[in-house]
């Protein structure tokens, strides 16, 4: 495996532990588990840090 593939394979990693890390805030605060927040901001339970990695 090349180097880039590899960092983007660890992005992608982060991105999937930052989208685990909401789901169990969203979870936490007695969110319907069958329903998924919409990910709007306000609504996906990132904070504004979380935010801005997944978008980079």
């Amino acid at each position: 495996m090349t180097q880039s593939n590899t960092i983007k394979q660890q992005r992608s990693q982060r991105i999937l532990e930052l989208f685990a890390i909401a789901r169990q805030r969203y979870l936490d605060a007695e969110g319907n588990p069958r329903r998924t927040p919409t990910g709007l901001k306000g609504d996906d339970y990132m904070t504004d840090e979380e935010r801005q990695e997944a978008l980079v």
